[in-house]
């Protein structure tokens, strides 16, 4: 699949380099947790925001 798409390819390649250095990949996991974290919390605060306009 990767052969198909540019995209997923130029992924695919960032990934295999990241996998070599432990450093690096280690940064990449604290990145990727950081913006899963970032979504869950905006989300989260939206689904709040529509409880309390609902309730008034």
């Amino acid at each position: 699949m990767a052969e198909k798409d540019e995209y997923i390819k130029e992924a695919y390649e960032d990934l295999k380099k990241l996998s070599l250095d432990e450093q690096k990949r280690l940064e990449y996991e604290v990145r990727q947790k950081a913006i899963r974290d970032h979504n869950s919390q905006m989300k989260s605060a939206e689904r709040r925001g529509e409880k309390r306009a609902n309730r008034e």
